[in-house]
């Protein structure tokens, strides 16, 4: 099954899980980095991260405890999430709130369709879709093309709760998480995935008995 056709929704308990550690600090709508909890040293800059724009409780809360969360594993640096994500989100809730507002989840958007009209929302508010790589080094090879931070802040959104609320056995996924699997692997890597969305379908139990 694919993600636009299974039907993945929050429970109470992960509602319970993301609002038990939002409160004091991270209950407020607009997070100043010189006053964050974890703050790692002292930065001479002064950045936020705004939430207000997403009058939704649940939704807002969703934004919320993905940066928490990321912040507090440190997935997320402090840098990272006050320079480099704070325009990202501001524009981010800026399309929620005007075109979805009333969604209960963020997994609730067709994925595809979101995309699309983001895509739409970003080119007409004159920021980039996509971010295109060239190696001075090497000018004979071909560009590689990325989607821009914009597009990327909602596609992790959109992977972490869906990984979050599915709580299917990891093997019936279409992408495991190998920490998730009770094997020895190898804890030095960054990336732990396998992706078996790609393989046509009539495959991909094969594939998948195989690994």
């Amino acid at each position: 099954m694919t993600q636009s056709t299974l039907k993945i929704k929050p429970l109470p308990h992960h509602l319970e899980q993301i609002n038990e550690p939002l409160h004091g600090y991270w209950a407020n709508d607009v997070w100043n980095v010189q006053e964050c909890p974890i703050l790692d040293k002292h930065y001479d800059w002064n950045r936020k991260l705004i939430f207000d724009k997403v009058h939704n409780l649940r939704l807002k809360n969703e934004l919320k405890y993905y940066f928490y969360k990321g912040l507090k594993e440190t997935r997320i640096s402090i840098t990272y999430a006050f320079m480099h994500y704070s325009p990202c989100l501001k524009i981010f809730t800026e399309f929620i709130s005007r075109y979805y507002a009333n969604l209960d989840s963020i997994i609730d958007i067709q994925k595809e369709k979101f995309l699309t009209e983001y895509r739409t929302f970003l080119v007409e508010n004159g920021k980039s879709v996509e971010i295109v790589h060239r190696k001075k080094s090497s000018p004979w090879l071909s560009p590689t093309v990325q989607p821009s931070l914009y597009i990327r802040l909602f596609l992790q959104v959109y992977e972490f709760y869906y990984q979050l609320y599915d709580e299917r056995d990891e093997t019936d996924k279409d992408c495991w998480d190998v920490r998730k699997l009770n094997i020895n692997y190898n804890n030095t890597i960054s990336r732990y995935s396998l992706d078996f969305s790609k393989v046509p379908q009539p495959y991909r139990q094969l594939f998948k008995k195989y690994h």
